[in-house]
């Protein structure tokens, strides 16, 4: 790639390079990059590049680049400040995100089929307890622990795509994440209920409910409000009765 120039002050060589002809040193230095007036978006290609072992971001739009400051957990140089994500991540987010590490390749972009399936089996269960995704605080969780940042991109992507429409999926993973009572429910469980609850108001329809399968029916009723609850309230429900 061609060079853009360079100085030398003190000793150090400073090189000049666009966003299209910057490319990380060879060998064993890493890199620390200076960004001039840089748009966030244009830097996401060099943001997991392990030759690069600092930027020093100097912004053009302060509001343009905050959020991605935030996430970064960028240090102020003057003031030494460091900024934070603005709202912290929910704990269900967490559970999802190290489900995902632990049974998927996040960090190969969820290539495969099923890596994609558990992706969006997991988009629709936080949908489903109306989660709220916080892109900040996600990115910092998936640094810290391991995650490349274009895989915390994607997985940020797809949890907000899950709540505008129901992402389809091959198969319906068991996750942690529909609970009552300090009780795990799976997602392929709560489908099941639903689908009792639209045969039992089928049958109420035509007046032949089964007196002996009432209570359980009824249960199925509750459970189907319950779920539907915000994650941080506390749902009393009993245990489903065997029949």
């Amino acid at each position: 790639m061609a060079k853009q120039g360079a100085i030398s002050l003190e000793g150090i060589v400073f090189k000049f390079d666009t966003i299209k002809t910057f490319s990380p040193v060879h060998g064993e230095k890493r890199d620390i990059v200076i960004i001039v007036g840089i748009s966030p978006l244009e830097i996401r290609k060099f943001e997991d590049e392990y030759k690069i072992k600092y930027f020093v971001y100097v912004p053009w739009n302060i509001e343009e680049c905050i959020s991605w400051l935030r996430a970064h957990s960028a240090t102020e140089i003057l003031s030494q400040k460091k900024l934070e994500p603005h709202n912290p991540i929910d704990k269900k987010v967490e559970k999802a995100i190290d489900w995902l590490k632990g049974t998927s390749f996040p960090n190969e972009g969820f290539h495969h089929p099923l890596d994609e399936d558990r992706l969006k089996s997991v988009s629709n269960a936080l949908h489903e307890l109306n989660i709220s995704i916080e892109a900040e605080s996600i990115m910092k969780y998936c640094h810290e622990n391991g995650i490349l940042y274009k895989a915390a991109y994607k997985m940020i992507d797809f949890f907000q795509k899950a709540k505008t429409t129901r992402l389809r999926t091959r198969d319906n993973y068991k996750t942690d994440f529909l609970e009552r009572d300090g009780k795990k429910i799976d997602i392929a469980t709560y489908q099941g209920l639903k689908q009792g609850l639209k045969i039992w108001r089928t049958m109420i329809s035509y007046d032949i409910l089964i007196s002996q399968t009432s209570s359980f029916l009824v249960d199925l009723e509750r459970i189907n409000q319950s779920v539907q609850l915000s994650a941080n309230q506390t749902i009393d429900s009993p245990g489903i009765p065997q029949v």
